[in-house]
């Protein structure tokens, strides 16, 4: 027994201190997702009741990936215009998977909203 939290302790310590390296642990990437509404969407008094509801999809869904652990934050900026645009910062294990997860977005999947992903780092944070 002692054996065992002793290669516990020292199994967590080599996690703690990355000499595994990443060639044996690959962590998950980081990306970045941004969506614009269509231009059809850029002026309040064009939404529709449906447009309403896959925007509620699309709030599950951002709470879902929080839920799992992938996301990292999600906004959008301020007023509804040409210049509108989201960011969904999350992490996946490669671009194609990244992907995946933007293009299973329900206001991208719906049509109301294209996306576009971009690897990304972050580099400082206040959480």
């Amino acid at each position: 027994m002692r054996l065992k939290k002793l290669l516990v302790v020292l199994f967590i310590t080599a996690l703690w201190t990355g000499a595994f390296g990443p060639e044996l642990i690959a962590a998950p990437k980081q990306f970045i997702y941004v969506i614009r509404p269509v231009p059809r969407l850029q002026f309040e008094a064009k939404w529709m009741e449906a447009d309403n509801a896959v925007v509620a999809e699309h709030f599950a869904y951002l709470k879902g990936l929080l839920a799992e652990g992938r996301l990292i934050l999600a906004g959008k900026t301020d007023g509804l215009d040409e210049r509108t645009f989201g960011i969904v910062v999350f992490e996946a294990d490669s671009m194609e998977a990244a992907e995946r997860t933007m293009k299973e977005d329900p206001a991208v999947k719906a049509g109301i909203m294209t996306g576009q992903v971009f690897g990304f780092s972050v580099a400082l944070n206040r959480f």
